[in-house]
């Protein structure tokens, strides 16, 4: 008998859980798991969630700023993003330091994405001053990213 696999929300929160964060951390934090849509996305602007909470709470746009960062670093990456090159980058920037391509994957996933979706491989060589081999090794890392973490 198969066990059944814990959700995005539920793994997220035992991670939350296990942390050292102070506790309005994890309660800032946990407000913004339950905000994830079902691909592990933030879909709802920070501003618009700070406007939605309570005064009383004393939550401000920075907390909520310093929270999704942390939530962004919960082990899951690409969770908490609010778009997919923020996604993508959030993925590549959790690879080790020495991935080749990596550094250009990021550049690619933070500045040039449409470039690459439109497959303008001569405008993306111009734009990032790269060989087709190193073109080649950062765009083979970010197709094996996942674009939906949740």
């Amino acid at each position: 008998m198969v066990a059944n696999s814990p959700s995005l929300r539920e793994h997220l929160l035992w991670q939350l859980n296990m942390s050292q964060l102070a506790e309005k951390d994890r309660k800032i934090i946990g407000l913004l798991i339950d905000a994830l849509d079902e691909n592990g996305y933030l879909a709802q602007p920070l501003q618009e969630i700070a406007e939605l909470l309570p005064e009383q709470l004393e939550i401000t746009l920075d907390d909520l700023e310093t929270a999704l960062a942390q939530l962004q670093n919960l082990g899951v990456p690409g969770v908490g993003a609010r778009d997919l090159s923020e996604c993508l980058a959030l993925q590549v920037k959790a690879l080790p330091a020495n991935t080749p391509g990596r550094a250009l994957a990021l550049l690619i996933t933070t500045q040039y994405l449409g470039l690459l979706a439109a497959h303008d491989f001569v405008k993306l060589r111009k734009a990032l001053h790269c060989d087709d081999d190193a073109l080649r090794t950062a765009q083979a890392l970010i197709v094996q990213l996942n674009p939906k973490p949740g």
